[in-house]
């Protein structure tokens, strides 16, 4: 059965949720690895990471697990 119009715009919204959240921990990890920033590449280089593996992983992980139900 296909989702409502309802379910799918909840889906998309979360999927951009999810995206923002991303791109704002790629920021904040480059901030963190930045000289005038924070300056501590410990926290910095990991938080890069995580941001861009779920930019593009995380949407699709969860539209993943949609098609599975």
């Amino acid at each position: 059965m296909p989702p409502s119009d309802h379910q799918a715009r909840r889906r998309w919204a979360v999927m951009q949720l999810v995206r923002m959240v991303a791109v704002a921990a790629a920021l904040f990890g480059v901030y963190a690895l930045a000289e005038r920033g924070l300056a501590r590449p410990d926290l910095g280089a990991p938080l890069l990471l995580l941001g861009a593996a779920g930019f593009f992983a995380g949407p699709a992980l969860l539209a993943k697990r949609w098609r599975s139900r």
